[in-house]
């Protein structure tokens, strides 16, 4: 699947629209809407989600406790470079 390249704006927005996940019912919001709000590839987003999901389960089971923003970031530049 072609995309366009991501910028850290793009980015940005994404972390935004996960972190007021939940949809005006309050129900929780599907990463279709996620990449629909933010301008993502379905794919890419899907792949972003499960990432973060990821990188949280693998810091709690560490009982690690550093910035999120940052391990955020991190992944989101990992992600960038293997798409282009």
């Amino acid at each position: 699947m072609e995309h366009d390249t991501c910028t850290e704006e793009t980015l940005l927005n994404l972390l935004r629209v996960i972190a007021q996940a939940t949809s005006p019912h309050g129900k929780p919001v599907t990463t279709k809407a996620i990449a629909e709000q933010t301008g993502l590839p379905l794919e890419l987003a899907t792949r972003f989600i499960f990432g973060l999901a990821d990188a949280e389960a693998v810091e709690l089971e560490s009982c690690g406790r550093r910035d999120t923003s940052v391990r955020i970031t991190r992944f989101g530049q990992e992600i960038l470079q293997t798409e282009s």
